[in-house]
């Protein structure tokens, strides 16, 4: 079955979004610094969420998405059940347990693609990718689109 993504990333970062240096450099709730690792989610409206609990509304026009499709034998799943309790509640630093198992996954080249719950919308799920996988090249990026978010979310909470 073929699925479907969406990344979005500053139009600045457009050219290198898939080759997880921002992860390299930064830790997040799946990875740990030095590990490439890239953020996708499930929608463009996940993905556009997603930024928006990190942006302000004025910049988010400096913003590009990114569609992406793939098959699902690349993804690998992680069962929510199977995560510490309270793990939507962790804040840095205390992501260790889930960066473990982010690292895992890298590491053990198994997928290129790890599915993981989002902490924003109940039962959806982000994507992220492996840009050292040798599969990596099996997912299929569409091209570059503006983000162009409807002015009414200027005043969204």
């Amino acid at each position: 079955m073929i699925l479907s993504a969406a990344r979005i990333c500053k139009v600045r970062h457009a050219a290198t979004a898939f080759d997880g240096v921002g992860a390299l450099l930064e830790p997040g709730r799946w990875n740990s610094i030095g590990r490439r690792m890239v953020y996708t989610s499930e929608c463009p409206a996940l993905a556009l969420l997603e930024i928006m609990v990190h942006a302000d509304y004025e910049i988010m026009h400096s913003y590009a998405l990114f569609p992406l499709t793939f098959d699902d034998t690349l993804v690998e799943v992680v069962d929510p059940a199977a995560l510490p309790p309270g793990w939507k509640f962790m804040l840095e630093p205390a992501w260790a347990p889930l960066q473990h198992i982010g690292t895992d996954w890298l590491e053990s080249l198994r997928t290129p693609i790890l599915r993981v719950p989002t902490v924003l919308v109940p039962d959806q799920y982000n994507y992220l990718l492996n840009p050292t996988h040798s599969d990596f090249a099996k997912i299929s990026i569409g091209p570059q689109q503006n983000l162009v978010p409807d002015p009414r979310l200027r005043n969204a909470p």
